[in-house]
């Protein structure tokens, strides 16, 4: 079976663009997104022009997946991964390294356009949407 997947900012916000339809195709597959993504929406939300519209389209949005929470063990292997990545010299923006590390917690996959940018979260599952639209 298939693991469960977390959407990406990326994804959600292509899809309240209306330049895609992943949310359909996954239909009956659970789909669940973060507390950081959600995090991510309300904000781009809040500073758009139309904040009103964008803010009820996030609510619907957010409102029809589940979302799943940081717990203490995805805190502890995102401090984990992000001190490793500061000893290689490598840098990773937080919010991804939070997201990445709950979805690998939770035992999903994460569907995103930014593949490069969660590659470096070790023993996460990196879906490209290019890749999975075409399955």
């Amino acid at each position: 079976m298939e693991p469960g997947i977390v959407l990406d900012t990326d994804v959600l916000v292509s899809d309240l663009r209306g330049k895609t339809s992943i949310l359909r195709e996954l239909e009956g597959k659970d789909p669940a997104t973060t507390v950081v993504n959600a995090f991510e929406l309300f904000h781009g939300a809040y500073k758009s022009k139309e904040s009103s519209a964008n803010l009820s389209a996030t609510r619907g949005l957010l409102g029809s997946l589940r979302l799943v929470g940081l717990s203490v063990k995805a805190a502890e292997r995102a401090g984990e991964a992000l001190a490793q990545a500061q000893k290689s010299g490598q840098t990773i923006e937080i919010r991804d390294l939070l997201v990445g590390c709950i979805a690998r917690e939770e035992g999903l996959s994460l569907l995103t356009y930014n593949v490069k940018h969660f590659r470096k979260i070790p023993g996460l599952t990196v879906v490209d949407v290019g890749g999975y639209a075409k399955r």
